[in-house]
C-alpha cells in the first residue's frame, strides 16, 4: 500500500474531501499547500521526505496540492515555473522512488468554478478573479495525462471515483 497520497489540481478540484475520505479510513495526516515563497527543487524534496518519513512511522500522509502547483501557478504568478520539464520528470521520479500515489484532482471548469465561487465570497481565495481560475485551470489540464497518476473527478461519482483512488492506492 502506498504510504503518501499528493492531491493535485484547481481549486475546487476535490482535493481536501478526498483527503476527508481517506484520513478516517486510513488513518492518514493531512498536509496543506506548500508556503508559496519557496519552491525550490530542494525544498520539495525535503518536504517529500518528512511526509515520508512521518509516513514510516504512522499510517501515512495525505499531500494536498504538492509540487505540481508550482508548475501551473509558476508561470502565470511569477513567469516561469521553478522545475521545468527536466526538474519535473525528477521530481516525478523521487515521488515514485518515495512510494507516493499522485492523483490529479481535475473536474471539468464549470465545476470547479462553482465552487471557487462559494468560497471565495466567504474568504480570499489564492486565485483572486475568474479570468486568472479560468487560466490557471487550462495549466492543470496540460497535465492530465502526466505518466503514472490518477484523475479524479468528484462530477462523475464521488463514491466509484474514491474506489478508484483507493484501488490506485492498495494495489
Amino acid at each position: 500500500m502506498k504510504r503518501i497520497l499528493v492531491l493535485e489540481g484547481p481549486d475546487g478540484g476535490g482535493k481536501t474531501t478526498l483527503s476527508d475520505r481517506f484520513r478516517p479510513r486510513f488513518g492518514y495526516r493531512h498536509e496543506g499547500p506548500p508556503d508559496p515563497r519557496f519552491g525550490a527543487f530542494d525544498y520539495y524534496v525535503a518536504r517529500l521526505f518528512d511526509a515520508y518519513l512521518e509516513s514510516v512511522l504512522t499510517p501515512g500522509v495525505v499531500l494536498d496540492r504538492f509540487a505540481l502547483g508550482d508548475r501551473v501557478y509558476g508561470p502565470i504568478f511569477r513567469g516561469a515555473d521553478r522545475f521545468g520539464d527536466d526538474g519535473w520528470a525528477k521530481m516525478r521520479s523521487v515521488m515514485d522512488a518515495a512510494g507516493c500515489l499522485r492523483v490529479l484532482c481535475l473536474p471539468p471548469l464549470e465545476a470547479c468554478l462553482s465552487a471557487w465561487r462559494r468560497r471565495h465570497a466567504e474568504r480570499r481565495e489564492f486565485v483572486p478573479d475568474e479570468e486568472l481560475f479560468a487560466l490557471t485551470y487550462e495549466r492543470w489540464l496540460e497535465f492530465r495525462d502526466d505518466p503514472g497518476q490518477v484523475t479524479y473527478d468528484w462530477t462523475r461519482g464521488a463514491d466509484a471515483e474514491y474506489e478508484k483512488v483507493k484501488e490506485a492506492l492498495t494495489a
